[in-house]
């Protein structure tokens, strides 16, 4: 082999020394002005070269190797030889259908996640999650939407207590978990009621003023127990945010999480449950309201006179759609 003219830097200066380089049977010799090196290929590490540019070899004594071309890198490479993971990237880098079956192979990895994986792990981190972590994300989430969306409901006491007694006396002959009702006004929202991730539930003003009888805002609210009790809204959010995770670990912005993370109350206000979490909630819904003696045809009414309206509120926002879903509650009988 006919020597290589490169540039030689020590690892402790910017300065670059030239130095040649020959390859004499296994060993490699360095020489330059005071520097003369027989380096083993153990010592040795050569990084792929990129494109048309040339490669960079790693000594392993902390210096480096530039200015080598395409030809004397390849050289190199195969003198020394090793299946490094740069070099199998590299080789498999320069083969189209390599390129595509990984692109392919990391979209159905990807693919694969966010509709099964994910589903199954939020499950089973919600149902891990202690008490106080849900009620610190309940009391963190709605001192924003307090801010933001939410205002003191315009409800007297009583009428508060008297839809507190009816939400008792469903509880009292179903299993509703731990639950706490609040009562808020929201123009922006307009009849409207959600479950945030931990204990509770908010039920606006407005929902209250759309409806024709209390057993329509107790069929709403035992809708909405049946996602607590589930963990829908925990774990939507645990999907929505590893979902945002995984994309951005695709495409190599691991720094973006930070603004999913940000985002958390406009998620648990924007959310769509899933058709499964619907059913789920609903079947709740239905077999707590014939238990508790009030009519499930209750829930439909109101869901069809809220889908009337000029504004779709959140309990709607669902799949499957409204018709779809009352038809259950229509042909019940308490």
């Amino acid at each position: 082999m006919s020597l290589i003219e490169a540039s030689y830097f020590d690892g402790e200066s910017s300065k670059a020394h030239s130095v040649t380089l020959e390859i004499l049977g296994d060993r490699l010799e360095l020489r330059g002005e005071d520097l003369q090196l027989s380096l083993g290929k153990k010592a040795l590490r050569m990084e792929p070269s990129v494109g048309e540019a040339g490669g960079v070899l790693h000594l392993e004594a902390g210096g480096e190797i530039h200015g080598l071309s395409l030809e004397e890198s390849k050289i190199l490479e195969c003198w020394i030889g090793g299946t490094s993971p740069e070099h199998l990237a590299r080789f498999f880098e320069g083969k189209l259908r390599y390129v595509a079956l990984s692109i392919l192979l990391a979209l159905g990895v990807l693919w694969a996640g966010i509709f099964y994986g994910l589903p199954q792990l939020s499950l089973w981190v919600a149902k891990q999650a202690p008490a106080s972590v849900r009620l610190a994300m309940d009391s963190e989430t709605l001192e924003i939407l307090d801010r933001l969306y939410l205002k003191e409901s315009t409800l007297s006491l009583s009428r508060q207590e008297e839809i507190k007694r009816g939400l008792e006396r469903f509880c009292a002959v179903n299993e509703c978990g731990a639950h706490q009702l609040l009562f808020r006004s929201s123009p922006v929202l307009g009849a409207n009621a959600f479950a945030l991730a931990g204990e509770v539930i908010i039920l606006s003003d407005e929902l209250v003023e759309k409806s024709e009888h209390d057993e329509e805002i107790i069929a709403v609210l035992a809708h909405e127990i049946g996602h607590l009790k589930e963990s829908h809204a925990l774990r939507m959010l645990l999907q929505t945010l590893g979902t945002g995770v995984l994309i951005s670990v695709g495409v190599g912005d691991v720094g973006a999480f930070a603004d999913l993370a940000a985002g958390i109350p406009a998620l648990l206000l924007q959310r769509g449950y899933s058709r499964e979490m619907e059913r789920e909630a609903d079947a709740f819904a239905l077999e707590g309201l014939k238990r508790a003696g009030i009519a499930p045809r209750r829930l439909a009414e109101i869901l069809l006179r809220l889908d009337q309206g000029d504004e779709i509120p959140s309990i709607l926002l669902t799949h499957p759609p409204t018709k779809e879903r009352i038809e259950p509650f229509l042909e019940a009988r308490p």
